[in-house]
């Protein structure tokens, strides 16, 4: 006769009685192990306000928190919270890293604020745990609301966008320096908060959307620009030296544009986000490498005769004169002022070379004009050989130029 035993195994979530008080310290002393499926049930009744929490919606807030070490796998989670008491609640998430920075909540760390209802669970969105990192949970209600709050971890029913994370930035390659725009269009709907400290301004619990880009060889400066469709002027950061060990350059911005020196051929992060958990929507994202204009503006910058210039017409603005059939509102125009010293005229021969940081797409398209003065004033039929606007390469020479100071102009099309 054989005896069986059944073994049933059932899925089941776990719900673990938190160790909460109203000191984020003495909470940190005993965290919970917590999964995917366990339910922590908090409690702040009987608490008082510490005054270490900040809240956007609750104007005297009751406070605790609560420990736990992350036991899943490291990625992207949510949480479904039902609550046993009536009112708003607020709740905020940190990392534990060791710099009491985590006992204080402010606003942009707040996940959620909001009516939380008893029998329906209101799923919280979203955030990046680590496995095997100790989070602190900052819960609170208005005075009078105390109570019981339960709080699942579950993955998330809508996955965010993959550059959610910076490891999976979305790569926009070598933005070449021409100065026009690299337009790029987001939504930070579903959105997570960031999980790589981007320690500035407010983004901390809102939606942040990861960039990356990288100059090219000629570029001196980059100038990035958001603007919301249904966001109001997203707020962004520049960041080199990789994921996990991002360094800010300047600062945050939140004004909708900057510009940052930048250096060649180096890889960039952009982070684009919202100041508080459930902000989001569609906004565009503006990326322009660009060189530093010498010479865009007449009677600015000057040379000596008999010495080289290395210039460039990239990113410069349009002539003021439309000399050599170039258009005053697309093309592009440097100005180099020369003087001719002496009581006798003299020759000049003026002669275009390629330089090392041409990124033009035609080299040929390179022209030149000489002015008498105010940048108006062309000099009149003293070239001997070739005309005024000649080719990146060839040598014009001017016979019997008197004395005087004149204005070298160089141009190029708008696309080159």
């Amino acid at each position: 006769m054989r005896n069986y035993l059944h073994i049933l195994l059932l899925l089941l979530s776990f719900n673990l009685v938190a160790q909460t008080d109203d000191d984020c310290a003495t909470a940190l002393g005993a965290p919970a192990n917590v999964d995917v499926g366990d339910i922590l049930t908090l409690d702040n009744t009987g608490f008082s306000d510490e005054g270490n929490y900040t809240s956007s919606l609750l104007t005297g807030p009751i406070s605790g928190f609560t420990a736990f070490i992350w036991d899943g796998a490291s990625g992207v989670y949510s949480i479904n919270a039902t609550s046993g008491a009536a009112g708003d609640w607020s709740v905020a998430l940190n990392l534990d890293d060791g710099s009491g920075d985590e006992c204080t909540v402010t606003p942009s760390e707040e996940l959620f604020t909001d009516i939380l209802d008893s029998a329906l669970p209101t799923e919280i969105t979203c955030f990046n745990l680590v496995s095997g990192e100790t989070y602190i949970i900052g819960f609170a209600t208005d005075a009078g609301n105390e109570g019981t709050l339960d709080l699942e971890f579950i993955d998330p029913l809508v996955l965010p966008p993959a550059n959610s994370e910076c490891a999976l930035a979305e790569d926009q390659g070598t933005i070449v320096t021409n100065c026009t725009p690299n337009n790029i269009i987001g939504d930070l709907t579903e959105a997570c908060p960031n999980p790589d400290e981007v320690m500035c301004l407010d983004l901390g619990s809102g939606p942040i959307l990861w960039y990356t880009f990288t100059t090219d060889f000629n570029v001196d400066e980059v100038t990035i620009e958001t603007n919301g469709a249904s966001v109001i002027t997203p707020q962004f950061a520049l960041m080199s030296g990789g994921c996990g060990f991002l360094t800010i350059e300047g600062l945050c911005q939140d004004d909708g544009v900057e510009t940052f020196p930048v250096s060649p051929s180096t890889q960039y992060w952009v982070a684009v986000g919202e100041e508080s958990a459930g902000a989001g929507g569609s906004f565009s994202l503006d990326i322009t490498a660009s060189l530093i204009v010498v010479g865009d503006d007449c009677g600015i910058e000057s040379l000596t005769l008999g010495t080289s210039l290395d210039g460039s017409t990239t990113c410069a603005s349009a002539p003021t004169d439309g000399f050599c059939s170039l258009s005053t509102t697309n093309d592009h125009a440097v100005y180099y002022d020369f003087t001719v010293t002496g009581l006798d005229n003299v020759d000049l021969s003026v002669e275009m070379t390629a330089g090392t940081g041409v990124t033009g797409t035609s080299a040929s398209e390179i022209v030149i004009e000489i002015y008498e003065s105010g940048c108006s004033d062309a000099l009149p039929n003293i070239s001997t050989l070739g005309t005024p606007c000649f080719a990146l390469g060839a040598t014009t020479n001017y016979e019997c130029v008197p004395p005087g100071t004149y204005t070298l102009a160089i141009g190029s099309p708008a696309t080159t």
